[in-house]
């Protein structure tokens, strides 16, 4: 028993490290956005937007991405892309994908998971863009919280906007984890149970 303990105590102090934090988000209270939409998808032009969100001071593993989007194509599969930030402070190269399907014809916070470990470097702005699409209406709502920089495109062309930009950017938040290595004291504290329970387990042996 007291050997399960001891290893729910090294699990606890083991996972507490590695929890998923919230890098940005520009929801406002209680998930909340703003009641106007972004449509991110047409029968007749392919429209795209974006907005952006910086890390801090420590290098983070993208884990997901909530967005606050609807469909009004059922059945449905929305695709979203992670970006690099140009010279431009534009969308620049894709890094990552993501994908869900099934979104509902009310907005809803839905969430994205990461395909692939992505690390994200500290300090540094990158984007999370709407995928192409030929056809199909797509809404990314606003946030509602007064953030601006909305960057958008047209049929596959240049990205336009951005930070010089006062329209308001789509509902997001962004979880990862952190990238550093455990930091000394909790090296130590797993060593030291390793090493109790190692000795405990040839105690047990020998009575």
């Amino acid at each position: 028993m007291r050997r399960l303990c001891l290893l729910g105590f090294l699990f606890v102090a083991i996972s507490e490290n590695a929890r998923a934090d919230i890098i940005f988000s520009n929801f406002g209270p209680g998930d909340s956005y703003g009641s106007v939409a972004w449509q991110v998808g047409t029968t007749f032009v392919t429209q795209n937007a974006a907005a952006r969100f910086t890390l801090g001071p420590t290098d983070m593993f993208f884990s997901s991405a909530q967005i606050a989007v609807f469909s009004a194509v059922q059945p449905n599969l929305l695709t979203f892309q992670v970006l690099t930030n140009d010279g431009s402070n534009l969308p620049g190269t894709v890094l990552e994908n993501l994908a869900a399907s099934n979104i509902p014809t009310s907005p809803s916070v839905i969430t994205f998971d990461a395909t692939s470990p992505l690390l994200l470097s500290a300090n540094t702005t990158y984007w999370l863009a709407s995928d192409v699409y030929g056809a199909g209406d797509f809404g990314w709502m606003y946030n509602s919280t007064g953030e601006t920089g909305l960057a958008t495109r047209l049929d596959l062309g240049p990205w336009i906007g951005g930070t010089s930009s006062g329209d308001p950017t789509p509902a997001f938040r962004i979880n990862g984890t952190s990238a550093a290595v455990p930091e000394p004291p909790t090296l130590a504290l797993v060593g030291i149970g390793l090493v109790v329970l190692w000795g405990y387990s040839r105690f047990k042996n020998r009575v």
